[in-house]
């Protein structure tokens, strides 16, 4: 059954204004999260959020999860997948979202709304709501980066 409480409203915020309430809103995914707590990059939920996930499971990405993302025919996870390519080839940056759309050819309201079914997409089809790469807001934008262990693998899913 679904918790009325997790009903979808409409909220109409300056555009500005946008990411920085992603960002917010994400804190509350964790369950007893403590927001003065980050783990930074070993933490397997965007933007460092610590704890369990309410309607979803923290887990690692494995090579199968990433080998079936990188061959989903899915709009969002073929501009992930793109994504990733540009992340790891990175792996040791934050790459902010001015660059990330001109290095993947998008306007920026395609990859935050690309961004924003990330979430309902790992969740309906991986039992999840763990994305593959950190997200992190730096007071201008929103900025990513791969975690460590889907950089690990994400060369061999690619030549698979």
């Amino acid at each position: 059954m679904v918790d009325p409480s997790d009903e979808l409203v409409s909220v109409l915020v300056p555009k500005r204004y946008v990411l920085k309430i992603y960002a917010y809103l994400a804190q509350f995914d964790a369950v007893g999260a403590d927001d003065s707590e980050d783990q930074g990059d070993n933490s397997p939920l965007p933007g460092g959020t610590v704890g369990a996930v309410t309607g979803g499971k923290v887990v690692p990405w494995t090579f199968e999860d990433l080998q079936r993302l990188a061959a989903s025919t899915n709009p969002t996870t073929m501009l992930v997948s793109r994504m990733l390519d540009v992340l790891a080839a990175r792996r040791s940056d934050w790459i902010g979202t001015t660059e990330l759309v001109g290095l993947l050819g998008v306007e920026k309201t395609k990859l935050r709304g690309t961004l924003a079914a990330l979430t309902r997409h790992v969740k309906a089809h991986y039992g999840r709501l763990n994305w593959p790469m950190k997200f992190e807001w730096n007071g201008t934008e929103a900025t990513y980066k791969i975690n460590p262990d889907v950089a690990e693998l994400w060369p061999s899913v690619r030549e698979s």
